[in-house]
């Protein structure tokens, strides 16, 4: 199972939430970073502001299904019983997430509740930010397929990540 622990609360910024995602598979460990969008921590929904926030921690399916919006095949993160779903149409609340993808792209142009990945974490235009995206996603992708996976466990740690 892959495991993303995002950086302890009291180390937010208001560049965003930071964390590892750790993919290890007998010997072999891989650790890339990933940013998600600002939010408060709540333990039931809305999760920070209603519907601009990532996933809640749980552990999820990883799903390859098209995504319309990108027009191309994506990594969705997928568990009904807390209520993230991949389209909206699956969804039996309003209130309940869906189309929540891992992804390379900058995670203020694209859908909410979405993760993106990294090689690094360093300082861009004043602000931090994930360095290597896309080679960063390439490996997961890679990974993913590779190791057959099919689960990621997303959850709060104790550390600072950045």
């Amino acid at each position: 199972m892959i495991t993303l622990t995002r950086s302890n609360a009291e180390y937010f910024d208001i560049d965003g939430v930071f964390g590892k995602l750790v993919l290890q598979s007998g010997d072999e460990n891989i650790n890339l970073y990933t940013k998600e969008k600002i939010w408060s921590i709540m333990d039931k929904w809305p999760y920070g502001k209603p519907i601009d926030s990532c996933v809640p921690n749980g552990e999820y399916q990883i799903v390859r299904q098209y995504s319309p919006l990108n027009k191309s095949e994506e990594l969705f993160l997928y568990n009904p019983d807390i209520g993230v779903y991949v389209y909206s149409a699956d969804r039996k609340s309003a209130t309940q997430r869906y189309g929540s993808i891992i992804t390379y792209q900058d995670i203020h142009n694209i859908a909410e509740g979405c993760v993106q990945v990294g090689m690094n974490i360093a300082q861009k235009n004043g602000k931090r930010a994930l360095t290597n995206t896309t080679k960063a996603y390439n490996i997961l992708r890679s990974w993913v397929d590779k190791k057959n996976e099919q689960a990621i466990k997303i959850k709060w740690g104790r550390d600072r990540i950045i």
